[in-house]
């Protein structure tokens, strides 16, 4: 078993070129802040967006703005396949595992986690003006203006006022994501 990860890490240092890099790192449920809070102290740099989604009202509790991950599931950890033991990442508590390809982490490019970062006001991600929803039908093309640019998602259904279902693929997985409307152009 240690033979196969030391190929898979000659792979992925042949395949990058080396150096720190962005991977994907896949975490439970609801625990993306409990990953990076073990992960912080392996040493690694890390990045979990957040942004405001507004949670509906029900009979029992007022309308409130909540802070949650903008990539539920998800964490960017910097690190580089020669040199660092990124292997102590499959027993941090929270993390599922990594996104890979053949058994080598995929990377993100600087420009992708910059690109978040800019969105950021006070630490959260910026939201546009909400569209008009109304007019969106299941199966239309839509751009979710999120992670790194716009991405091309397929609109689902509205679940209510501020939440959407809409499928997009993300580092070739489609996946299903309930976004809130402002994030949809």
């Amino acid at each position: 078993m240690e033979g196969d990860m030391r190929m898979q890490e000659a792979t992925a240092a042949k395949a990058e070129g080396g150096g720190r890099k962005w991977r994907v790192v896949m975490t439970n449920n609801n625990a993306e802040k409990t990953a990076k809070a073990n992960i912080k102290p392996l040493g690694f740099e890390t990045y979990l967006p957040m942004a405001i989604s507004e949670r509906p009202a029900t009979p029992r509790r007022p309308k409130a703005d909540i802070i949650r991950p903008l990539l539920r599931g998800y964490l960017f950890v910097r690190f580089d396949t020669r040199r660092d033991e990124w292997g102590e990442l499959f027993t941090t508590i929270g993390i599922k595992g990594l996104l890979r390809a053949g058994g080598v982490p995929l990377s993100v490019g600087d420009n992708v986690v910059d690109a978040i970062r800019q969105r950021e006001e006070a630490g959260l991600i910026k939201l546009s003006d909400p569209s008009d929803a109304t007019k969106w039908t299941r199966g239309q093309g839509l751009k979710w203006i999120g992670p790194a640019a716009d991405i091309d998602v397929i609109f689902d259904e509205m679940i209510d006022d501020n939440r959407a279902v809409v499928f997009f693929t993300f580092l070739g997985r489609t996946t299903r994501q309930v976004v809130t409307p402002l994030l949809l152009k």
